[in-house]
């Protein structure tokens, strides 16, 4: 008769006994950067469900509890053991994280939220390929901070081996970039941020954000 935990053992997956290329592959094909996105829109909706609540019971809106940024999780994949998570975590790096969207800006109760307040600082620092997909026109402010976040996150230490920038473009005009009054401090400010601190980092910069001289003034 056969030991129980003999049997149990057979139905274990001998993982780490396949090559290590394979491994790479297969940590390549289940971990992804999270899409924050939805979170931020979920954040959000959360302090607007709050304020029209309050403004239901009509009660002072210093009454409402400041909304917290959910608790950050660790994929399962990573807590196995001390060897997969060393090797999972650096088929991650090579992984682009995807930006979107800015941190939640609600302007109503509370501050706008920094996006370590989503993705913690030591993570970002480790990340080695970010792509930025920029709706300037949807909110330059927003978008203002929350570049403004991550590159003094960046500043302080990074592994950054590329950058990818998209500007929406519904922005251009001719091949140019119009900016209302309203967009134009934000809107500069993003891009140039961007730019500076690629030039000053010595890391690649592509994608189809414009120069310079083909950002100006509406006519």
């Amino acid at each position: 008769m056969s030991d129980p935990e003999t049997l149990e053992q057979r139905h274990i997956f001998p993982f780490l006994s396949l090559p290590y290329e394979i491994r790479d592959e297969i940590y390549g094909l289940t971990l992804e950067y999270p899409d924050l996105g939805p979170l931020f829109e979920r954040f959000e909706a959360s302090v607007r469900e709050a304020v029209e609540k309050q403004n239901d019971i009509k009660t002072p809106k210093c009454t409402i509890p400041a909304p917290r940024a959910p608790a950050m999780q660790t994929p399962g994949l990573l807590l196995v053991n001390r060897q997969i998570a060393v090797e999972a975590v650096k088929a991650l790096h090579k992984k682009p994280f995807v930006l979107s969207r800015y941190a939640p800006f609600p302007g109503m109760l509370v501050r706008p939220m920094d996006i370590t307040d989503f993705i913690s600082e030591g993570t970002l620092r480790t990340m080695q390929f970010v792509v930025f997909r920029i709706d300037l026109f949807g909110h330059a402010r927003g978008w203002y901070k929350t570049i403004e976040d991550l590159l003094d996150t960046w500043i302080e230490g990074n592994s950054l081996k590329g950058i990818e920038v998209w500007v929406n473009e519904e922005a251009k005009n001719g091949g140019k970039i119009y900016w209302e009054p309203r967009f134009e401090q934000s809107g500069l400010g993003t891009l140039s941020k961007i730019r500076n601190f690629a030039k000053a980092e010595n890391i690649p910069l592509t994608g189809n954000m414009p120069e310079d001289r083909n950002i100006k003034k509406p006519e």
